[in-house]
C-alpha cells in the first residue's frame, strides 16, 4: 500500500512491514505500485521510480529528464509491458529493459500528459485516466476522450470495469 508521506506498507502473514526513505525509497510519497512477471516490485514515488530487488530498493535506470519526476501511475499489461505515467510528460513503456516514451497524439495539453489512472479491459484495450481526459490505446493507436465526447469531467482519477465490460470512471464531478 502506497501512502502520502509514510512510505510503502505490505501486509503479510498477519503483520505489516513498512519501507521508507530510510530503506532506500526515493520519497515517502508513494503513488503507484506494480509487480512484474519476475516478481520484482516497481514503486512510483514523488521523486522517481524504483524497484525492490532482493530486499533493497534500486533507482530505475531512466534518462536524466525522467529520473526525479513524480510517477503517478504504473500498469503491467497482459503482454508483460510495464507502463509508467510520469508527471506532465506522458506515458513511458518498458518492453525488455528500457523505458521508452509512448507516442502521444499531437496537440495534447500538459494536463492530458499527466497520467494518474490505468486499466486494461478484457479485450486488451488500455485505458489511461489523465487530468485532461481519458486515453484509449488499441494496438498502436491512441485517442483522447474528453467532456466534449460525453465524459462527465475531464479529470479521470480511477477506472474500473464491471462484469458486463462497462467502464466506470471517477472524476471531480462524480462517476460516469
Amino acid at each position: 500500500v502506497g501512502t502520502f508521506g509514510q512510505g510503502l506498507y505490505r501486509f503479510l502473514d498477519g503483520q505489516w512491514r513498512r519501507w521508507s526513505m530510510e530503506d532506500g525509497l526515493p520519497a515517502n510519497y508513494v503513488f503507484a505500485v506494480a509487480e512484474d512477471a519476475d516478481g520484482e516490485l516497481w514503486v512510483g514515488t514523488q521523486k522517481g521510480l524504483c524497484r525492490l530487488v532482493g530486499g533493497a530498493f534500486q533507482q530505475a535506470e531512466l534518462p536524466p529528464e525522467l529520473a526525479q519526476l513524480t510517477v503517478h501511475m504504473l500498469l503491467l499489461d497482459s503482454k508483460g509491458r510495464l507502463w509508467a505515467g510520469f508527471d506532465s510528460v506522458g506515458l513511458h513503456r518498458r518492453t525488455g529493459g528500457d523505458f521508452e516514451p509512448v507516442p502521444m497524439p499531437a496537440g495534447l495539453t500538459p494536463n492530458q500528459l499527466k497520467v494518474v489512472a490505468s486499466h486494461e479491459s478484457v479485450d486488451g484495450t488500455l485505458w489511461f485516466g489523465t487530468e485532461g481526459g481519458l486515453l484509449r490505446v488499441v494496438g498502436d493507436e491512441m485517442d483522447v476522450i474528453t467532456g466534449s465526447d460525453g465524459l462527465l469531467d475531464d479529470r479521470v482519477w480511477s477506472i474500473l470495469e464491471d462484469d458486463a465490460a462497462n467502464l466506470w470512471l471517477s472524476s471531480n464531478l462524480g462517476v460516469s
